[in-house]
């Protein structure tokens, strides 16, 4: 294979949506810019996800400006290339009291921060998704901001996008084996020579730059999702139940969430264990995407574990009415940084590593490169974006936490 040029004012390794969307940034720029992909379409975490755009998972202030400014460039470039792309909104459904004082709580004081929110009593929430089980719900939060997106064809568009508008070359089957003297060189034999390299391809990346990738608090991730038959009908608002308010820290600081997140944990320690929050969305043909799970580094195994499943439909089926029985299911694996959304190294002269946004990609990706390209040292993003300190952690995060700090005190002994 020849590539056209073999310099580039930019070249990019991974065309998942953290690459893809630092390469829409730079091209919008006037820059020239390369992408090699070692497959020949999107296979990783930018595939497997729910498609939901959500700044209301992320807590106020630059994580929100950031989700905010990602979901104008989706309705950009939803505008620009006709993807599905549905502002839907997101309801929050409450069965017990507590999680309903969790929600209240988030809605009287989330205009203040920029949230675009409200609280719904027993018939606003029951009216507001055919998929609300009457009986069982008792109140809710509705989230005007969300964005549904099919994650399956929104990348591919998005890279169609960037070849046929802004003249980006994007290389499919094209691996990078290594960097040297300036240049990524791939298995073809290619040398390829840039102003700037990025490097965006989530756990791959430890191949080219092992030592910035190691002995940094970076951890994989494993989760189950699945999707249902199709329906006819547009799903309204994309759904979330109180048990993804223990999950995203957006809602952290409300007071009233300690008492509910103990009282899951008491009743429904697997939840905890395997990281179990719900959540459904749609895909553009109709199907119902349905999940998930989070289970963290020493915890990840190769092989599907089926009572996640189950657990993550009992918990859907118990608030939500849906299609009888899932029809795909999947794994996704990503990586993250603990307490940051993402992880941004220098491992050299106009060489950076852009990686690990967690379970944000879909919603952060794009800003987070909007907002680097027009300030390259922002001094934020270099730093990773780390989570606010008064924040409770996750339950995960907390254990694994807690396991890097007990192995860093017996490094020092």
């Amino acid at each position: 294979m020849k590539l056209l040029s073999p310099h580039y004012d930019v070249a990019i390794v991974g065309a998942g949506i953290v690459g893809l969307g630092q390469a829409w940034a730079a091209a919008k720029t006037g820059r020239r810019v390369i992408v090699l992909e070692k497959t020949r379409q999107p296979l990783g975490a930018s595939i497997r996800n729910f498609g939901m755009i959500w700044p209301i998972g992320q807590p106020a202030g630059t994580r929100l400006e950031i989700a905010l400014a990602g979901r104008k460039l989706w309705l950009e470039l939803a505008a620009e290339t006709g993807l599905y792309c549905r502002s839907s909104g997101a309801v929050f459904v409450a069965t017990d009291a507590d999680e309903a004082d969790v929600m209240r709580e988030f809605a009287d004081m989330g205009p203040r921060l920029g949230y675009q929110v409200h609280y719904l009593d027993h018939q606003q929430v029951v009216d507001a998704s055919r998929f609300v089980r009457k009986q069982d719900a008792i109140a809710g939060l509705f989230s005007e901001t969300e964005l549904n997106i099919d994650p399956r064809q929104a990348v591919v568009a998005l890279a169609n996008h960037l070849q046929s508008r802004h003249e980006v070359r994007i290389c499919w089957q094209t691996p990078v084996t290594h960097f040297c003297n300036g240049a990524l060189v791939t298995a073809h034999g290619d040398r390829i020579q840039a102003d700037r390299f990025l490097i965006s391809q989530g756990d791959d990346a430890i191949h080219l730059f092992p030592a910035a990738m190691t002995g940094v608090e970076l951890v994989s991730c494993k989760l189950h999702m699945l999707r249902s038959e199709a329906i006819a009908q547009d799903m309204g608002p994309m759904l979330a139940t109180g048990l993804t308010l223990r999950h995203y820290e957006s809602f952290q600081s409300c007071r009233s969430l300690d008492a509910y997140r103990g009282r899951i944990a008491r009743q429904w320690p697997d939840l905890d264990r395997f990281g179990i929050h719900v959540m459904v969305s749609q895909a553009r043909t109709g199907e119902l995407v349905l999940g998930d799970s989070h289970q963290y580094g020493q915890d990840i195994s190769p092989f599907h574990d089926e009572c996640i499943d189950q657990m993550i439909l009992q918990a859907l089926r118990e608030r939500f009415v849906l299609p009888p029985a899932p029809v795909q299911r999947w794994q996704g694996h990503y990586l993250k940084r603990l307490g940051h959304t993402l992880y941004v190294a220098d491992v050299g002269p106009d060489v950076r590593i852009v990686n690990a946004l967690g379970g944000n990609g879909m919603t952060m990706a794009l800003g987070i490169a909007e907002r680097m390209w027009q300030c390259w040292e922002d001094s934020e993003l270099l730093r990773g974006l780390p989570d606010n300190a008064k924040a409770s952690p996750s339950p995960h995060a907390a254990k694994l936490q807690h396991r890097d700090e007990a192995n860093e005190a017996m490094r020092d002994q």
